[in-house]
């Protein structure tokens, strides 16, 4: 006996499921979750960094989580070059996403 099966794929649905409410809902319990990890874990000095952390809203419903306007965010997560010697990095852009998994 033969099982004959027909699926059909309405695509533009499946283009929105990133925006529905549901997905929206996980992403912003993900996102805060994120944040409030980087927040915990980065190293404070003058407090600059740790200020300017947030999250952005993508027009494709994603979100970024970190600190744009701090030019060196990037050397405190993966160390620098500081005269003879490298200072290491304190990571906690990685953990914090590792730790929304």
């Amino acid at each position: 006996m033969a099982v004959r099966v027909r699926v059909n794929i309405d695509i533009s649905a499946i283009a929105d499921v990133p925006k529905s409410p549901e997905v929206q809902a996980d992403m912003d319990r993900r996102s805060g979750a994120v944040l409030r990890t980087q927040q915990r874990l980065v190293p404070v000095d003058t407090g600059n960094l740790k200020r300017h952390l947030e999250i952005r809203n993508l027009p494709n419903g994603g979100r970024q989580i970190g600190a744009w306007d701090v030019d060196y965010a990037a050397d405190v997560e993966n160390g620098w070059q500081a005269r003879r010697r490298f200072v290491p990095g304190q990571p906690y852009l990685k953990p914090s996403i590792d730790s929304a998994r």
